[in-house]
């Protein structure tokens, strides 16, 4: 934990100092450019400013829901922890070094957060999360890097607010990518549903995996109570403009709406088309409804691309198999019609761990312009120039 705190706490002069190169001259700290292409392709990142493409989407996944984002010419960050550096070839370091403009958390469990907080505050990033997650994130920020540290987050909702009663447009990276945010919940264990038939998913792990990468203890974590962890936000990101739009949703955890938060599929239901979903297909009721909430919840929101998540951690680890066969169980359980499935782009770990060219994606393809009868394209028009 010292080193991590040392090294943090470097990095904010080495930060502020590389934005004073790039006002004078507009080239880029080669941390940053080796960052951003390591994370992102070299292809797609300047190797003088750093800039990214703007007429490209890309995600680049670095472990449970966490994703380094190219959207718009912006970098951001869907969640920020790292499961184990080694296993996840990445460092919070180098995380840092990528300059991130805002940090989304989904919700505040060390699983999600971890280090959120003090990145915040050492690359002057928005951290944008429930205001629980705030609480929580600044006092990472001053337990790392010292009691003056200060993190800049956003409220995504109202604190307190019931799932669903809030749908916010965040003034956040204006100009070049619009977000939409509303609460939702965390996962349950719930008895199992007599509507669907089990669907157990009997995953097998690989016994090597915890002697060649050792999990290490959580940076940064408690202090605040399991409110922090249990406020969990949805966000929707709409990214170009005019006949050229692409949006993506993303959430860490995904709950058992049916029961607890049914007015969650009626707001899946009419959100503007979801091109992309990355979402979480592991829920901590996964022993008794399995992939339930899951298929529920994108079958409402219908994106053409799914994205599933969360299935590589700790005892997970190398499970993607297990999960993807009882994927498609479970759409057969439920009777979704094969018209009505999305394409789904599994994530295999380690090997998918900041491999981008998984999930690049073009906003201008045709493939995008098409969306389910009834449901209109958002409404946003981010005003950012592309190339």
């Amino acid at each position: 934990m010292k080193a991590h705190r040392a090294a943090l706490t470097a990095l904010v002069f080495v930060v502020s100092s590389a934005a004073l190169a790039r006002d004078r001259d507009h080239r880029a700290d080669p941390a940053e450019i080796k960052a951003r292409q390591h994370f992102f392709g070299a292809e797609n990142v300047d190797p003088v400013t750093a800039a990214v493409r703007r007429d490209r989407v890309i995600f680049s996944w670095f472990s449970n829901t966490s994703f380094a984002v190219a959207a718009g010419g912006r970098v951001f960050l869907l969640d920020s922890y790292i499961d184990q550096e080694g296993r996840v070839p990445t460092t919070v370091d180098e995380i840092v070094a990528l300059r991130p403009e805002a940090i989304f958390i989904g919700h505040g469990h060390f699983d999600h957060l971890d280090f959120g907080g003090p990145v915040a505050a050492a690359v002057g990033a928005t951290l944008v999360a429930s205001p629980e997650a705030c609480d929580q994130a600044q006092l990472d920020a001053q337990r790392v890097l010292g009691p003056t540290a200060k993190v800049n987050c956003l409220g995504a909702v109202t604190r307190g607010s019931s799932p669903g009663a809030e749908i916010n447009s965040l003034d956040v990276l204006r100009g070049g990518v619009c977000v939409t945010a509303f609460k939702h919940i965390h996962s349950a264990v719930l008895p199992s549903d007599p509507d669907y038939a089990p669907n157990p998913i009997a995953v097998v792990t690989d016994p090597r995996d915890a002697t060649l990468f050792p999990p290490p203890a959580p940076i940064v974590h408690g202090g605040c109570g399991g409110i922090c962890g249990l406020t969990s936000i949805m966000y929707q990101f709409t990214v170009g403009h005019g006949e050229h739009k692409f949006t993506f949703l993303w959430h860490n955890t995904t709950g058992p709406y049916k029961e607890k938060a049914p007015q969650i599929f009626d707001i899946a239901r009419k959100l503007p088309k979801t091109d992309v979903e990355l979402g979480a297909i592991f829920s901590i009721g996964w022993t008794t409804n399995y992939e339930r909430d899951a298929v529920l919840f994108t079958r409402a929101l219908q994106p053409k691309v799914y994205v599933p998540t969360h299935h590589d951690l700790l005892f997970l680890k190398t499970t993607a198999p297990y999960w993807k066969a009882a994927y498609y169980r479970q759409l057969k359980i439920i009777g979704v019609p094969e018209a009505e499935q999305p394409l789904v782009r599994w994530l295999y770990d380690p090997e998918a761990y900041l491999n981008s060219s998984m999930l690049t994606f073009d906003i201008k393809d045709h493939f995008w312009a098409s969306s389910p009868e009834g449901r209109p394209a958002s409404e946003c028009d981010s005003s950012g120039d592309e190339d």
